[in-house]
């Protein structure tokens, strides 16, 4: 019988396929889910949201998990890193004000764009004349390639196009690899 012992196996390109601790605990490659990313506007808002024009949330005022840095927070984009193409899960929610929406069937969408393009997108009805708070949440899963980059965005239909709008509280965008 033959015994086997590495910290890591890596495939020809040098990335890591599975590694351990030593202790018996497997710390990265495909059981990893790496990388992920989740951040919120819980410690902000972004006030620059103009009605039936689409806007890229860029107010991230928390990014709370981030592994290899490949979110940033500044541009809100996260981008695929060296060595980390594959299968991702991605999901988005808007939670907005709306004042003076109306109650004309307007809408307010979360929605996921790749490499700049419009991917999903999730709406959710107004109910209110004055105050509304909605958070449709959009997901999407793709395989990304290397330099690939996702962003979350959020539009507001209101034909009354008055009052005010923002993003806050509870909007959030999170992702993370599935495997290799």
């Amino acid at each position: 019988m033959s015994i086997l012992k590495v910290n890591t196996i890596q495939d020809k390109g040098g990335n890591t396929l599975l590694s351990s601790d030593g202790a018996g605990n497997i710390t990265g490659g495909l059981a990893s889910n790496t990388p992920y990313w989740y951040a919120d506007l819980i410690s902000g808002e972004q006030s620059s949201v103009s009605r039936a024009t689409a806007t890229k949330v860029t107010a991230w005022g928390n990014v709370n998990q981030s592994s290899d840095n490949a979110f940033d927070a500044s541009s809100g984009r996260f981008t695929v890193p060296t060595g980390k193409a594959g299968t991702y899960v991605m999901f988005g929610a808007i939670d907005g004000y709306f004042f003076d929406a109306g109650n004309d069937g307007n809408r307010v969408y979360a929605a996921i764009y790749l490499n700049g393009s419009l991917k999903t997108a999730t709406n959710f009805q107004f109910s209110s004349a004055s105050l509304t708070r909605t958070v449709p949440v959009s997901t999407y899963t793709a395989t990304l390639s290397v330099g690939d980059y996702v962003e979350l965005w959020g539009y507001v239909e209101d034909s009354a196009a008055s009052g005010t709008c923002k993003f806050q509280g509870g909007t959030t965008f999170m992702g993370y690899r599935i495997g290799a």
